[in-house]
């Protein structure tokens, strides 16, 4: 779930907000750049930048180890979201003066900016060991913390802040942010309330309130938080796209994803929004004799989950042109609809209409009753199947293809994958195993050598091999990852392993899903362990051996 921090407090700019006095040239001699100095100031506090930085720059020109000069285009610098000139300069400043503890929490600024926490750090604490009473400084050092996942460090950042101004509502509300990572939920909302008892108008506090609700399962909860921050500012996109998912695992898909647009604007969103000349088609329009381009914006299982929907589009008289991730070609050569697929990054023929993949739940008005579940919607390639029945050898006992990881990109890879010498406690013997995924971690490959799974990773070119190798399992256990919706949108019959809290398509307490018809769910508890969980799990392959 994505995190939204508060709004940072405005680092301080002191020297903003005083006059520097005059300093008359002697006779004969050039000025000494004060009055240009202060007149780049005005312009600079009336928010003209572009005069401002001419000043500074002619200043420096003549005066290359200004200190004013340089420290204040620095936050200039900043200000206009150049923060690679901004650590340039105020470095240098701080090279000739390295006694202003405002100019090292500028630098501090600047440096956490560009995701580099540690040095931040380290600039944040310089401010504050030449004045210890800098709010601001510790506040900005435990966000800095944050950034490095350091939740301990940022609390006691966030405590000192409190310590010298109790009243500071950004303090608690990160505070808060800092207990929900290590999971005192419970703390991080009292956090919340200690915020907006402070600044009852505080929406990035009800947004992060909602956050822990939702990790505590209560949803209805939860969507108040989102409507209260949404109440303060209507275009919180962060608040709208969670409350989407929120409504999405209630099952309330038509009002879900009405709000799962917002996605775009949001900065936690991974994928880049495409700029076509041609019309957005959220099902409004007429595509009868229409060339309409479907294109992919997640991960490989959002692909496969989604483009059941091209059959859809093709019925209501399109010309469907589908464009995925390489991996995906070979598997969705044959998928029914498709009129031409195209592997992104390839150019592309002209089209009348666009829409993203997770758009056309919105745009075909989907709801629980009305989502496209054929028992199968993609096919394995025979040939490939032939090969791996083949390699595969003479079939003595039933195969189960198993995926216990995926990715560890993903920001819930930490709940959702398992550790193999976990995940192969539970495994009953009388079965022959097939792992199906392409990549095994570091960790997990002297206990796989170990065990007596199979696996072919170096074969696996791309999903239409695996789909080949899916096609010849009995059974296939997964973790969330992308083949398990590839198992199941060939209409395998998969057990999917869910962790306490699911991702928004699994919804929530069902053990099935209304996207895949041969798919069971097995939820871990929330006080459940892997093991425990995967002991029982075994006991039930054993129950349905035949």
């Amino acid at each position: 779930m994505p995190r939204g921090a508060a709004d940072q407090v405005k680092y301080a700019r002191s020297l903003m907000n005083q006059r520097l006095p005059r300093k008359p040239a002697a006779k004969g001699h050039p000025p000494d750049g004060r009055e240009q100095l202060q007149e780049a100031l005005e312009f600079h506090r009336k928010g003209v930048w572009s005069e401002a930085k001419r000043l500074y720059e002619r200043i420096l020109e003549a005066q290359p180890d200004n200190y004013d000069a340089l420290q204040l285009l620095g936050v200039l610098a900043s200000e206009t979201k150049n923060y690679e000139a901004s650590v340039a300069l105020i470095g240098k400043a701080i090279a000739i003066n390295p006694e202003q503890a405002t100019v090292h929490s500028n630098l501090g600024f600047a440096l956490k900016a560009l995701g580099r926490y540690a040095e931040s750090v380290n600039s944040y604490l310089n401010a504050i060991k030449l004045k210890p009473e800098f709010s601001d400084a510790h506040l900005h050092c435990g966000l800095a913390y944050l950034g490095m996942d350091q939740p301990l460090q940022a609390i006691a950042s966030f405590d000192q802040v409190i310590a010298l101004r109790m009243d500071d509502a950004s303090a608690h509300c990160n505070r808060g942010v800092a207990l929900a990572k290590l999971g005192r939920l419970d703390e991080a909302i009292a956090a919340y309330q200690a915020a907006l008892s402070f600044k009852p108008d505080f929406p990035e506090a009800y947004f992060n309130w909602g956050n822990a609700l939702q990790l505590l399962r209560s949803y209805e909860m939860a969507i108040a938080a989102y409507d209260q921050a949404i109440a303060i500012r209507a275009d919180y996109a962060q608040a709208h796209w969670n409350k989407s998912m929120a409504l999405l695992l209630l099952g309330d898909l038509e009002n879900g994803f009405k709000l799962f647009e917002w996605r775009w604007r949001c900065s936690a969103f991974t994928s880049k929004q495409r700029d076509f000349k041609q019309a957005l088609w959220l099902g409004a329009e007429s595509l009868q004799g229409k060339t309409i381009l479907l294109h992919a914006e997640q991960g490989l299982g959002d692909t496969i989950q989604f483009c059941r929907y091209c059959e859809a589009v093709h019925a209501l008289g399109a010309i469907v042109l589908l464009e995925v991730q390489a991996p995906l070609v070979g598997l969705l050569a044959s998928l029914r609809g498709v009129s031409r697929l195209i592997r992104r990054g390839d150019s592309l023929p002209e089209f009348d209409f666009h829409c993203p993949l997770m758009s056309l739940p919105l745009a075909l008005k989907t709801g629980l009753d009305s989502i496209p579940a054929a028992p199968h919607y993609l096919r394995a390639d025979s040939a490939k199947v032939a090969l791996w029945k083949n390699r595969l050898g003479e079939k003595k006992i039933k195969r189960v293809g198993l995926v216990w990881s995926g990715s560890q990109m993903h920001r819930n890879d930490k709940t959702r994958s398992i550790p193999l010498a976990d995940f192969i406690g539970g495994l009953p013997s009388g079965f022959e195993y097939i792992s199906l995924q392409k990549e095994n971690r570091t960790e997990d490959g002297p206990v796989l050598l170990n065990s007596n799974i199979k696996t072919f990773e170096s074969e696996l070119h791309d999903f239409s091999d695996t789909a080949a190798l899916c096609d010849l399992m009995d059974l296939i256990i997964s973790v969330d990852t992308s083949v398990a919706h590839l198992a199941a949108g060939l209409g395998k019959k998969v057990w999917l392993f869910l962790p306490h809290i699911p991702d928004w398509r699994w919804m929530l307490q069902r053990d099935n899903s209304p996207w895949y018809p041969s798919m069971r769910i097995f939820r871990l508890n929330q006080n459940d362990s892997w093991s425990s969980f995967l002991r029982t799990c075994g006991e039930e392959i054993v129950i349905n051996r035949k």
